[in-house]
């Protein structure tokens, strides 16, 4: 916990600002740029163009939100260069050589290399490989699941492959989302979930049909193997 420190008392009261003085002007302005953007970068979400948590379209919508707050002087040249610094990995590597001159060109251009389908394979093959939750701490399962979820259209099939991995998740992952989530995401949650559950269902009694259909033929065939093998009695 920190511990609150009293500033000593001045020896003389400060002046009060004049006007023209509380008004950010020249160098002072650039400097409130400047640490908005410093701000920007150092708080902002990394994009690695790696694993699941992020498609590059996500990652867009959430970055432009943040842009809106900057303020109106930022030079989109100044922004483009912040947005460049939060690249890592692979993403870094992609964008390397690209000379985007404003936002939207940044972004088109990292869409580009970070397509929709590219996401969604993505997620297909951590899925397929039981690995949806692995390496991610249990308070941040929630975030992660929502986040994919967030990233994919309402209805695909990587969707309810993620609904599965929520559903045999812990317990506690339901509360957790319920406390970041609005009510349409859990609906739809829920929903991804019953499809899964139904889709379970059917595949168990198809299972569960060619089985038994198994099971008759060659019941069957063994009877008509026992009858074609039994001896025949003396003739009358």
């Amino acid at each position: 916990m920190e511990t609150m420190q009293q500033a000593p008392a001045p020896a003389r009261p400060p002046p009060a600002p004049s006007v023209a003085s509380s008004v950010p002007s020249g160098p002072t302005a650039t400097l409130s740029v400047q640490a908005s953007l410093e701000l920007f970068r150092t708080n902002g979400h990394r994009f690695s163009g790696r694993g699941i948590q992020w498609s590059a379209k996500r990652w867009e919508t959430v970055q432009r939100e943040r842009i809106v707050c900057l303020p109106e002087n930022c030079l989109p040249a100044d922004v483009v260069a912040t947005l460049m610094g939060l690249l890592t990995s692979d993403a870094q590597r992609a964008m390397s050589g690209a000379t985007p001159t404003t936002v939207d060109d940044f972004f088109s251009q990292l869409n580009q290399c970070f397509t929709a389908p590219w996401y969604h394979r993505q997620v297909s093959n951590v899925l397929e490989s039981g690995a949806f939750f692995r390496g991610v701490e249990d308070n941040q399962r929630a975030v992660v699941a929502i986040r994919v979820l967030e990233s994919l259209p309402p209805i695909d099939n990587s969707a309810v492959m993620v609904a599965r991995a929520i559903s045999l998740a812990d317990e506690n992952l339901f509360a957790q989302m319920n406390l970041i989530a609005d009510e349409a995401t859990m609906s739809c949650i829920r929903t991804w979930i019953a499809l899964y559950q139904r889709r379970v269902n059917v595949r168990t009694a198809l299972r569960q049909s060619r089985n038994e259909t198994r099971q008759n033929t060659s019941n069957s065939s063994n009877a008509a193997s026992t009858s074609a093998t039994r001896p025949k009695g003396p003739a009358a």
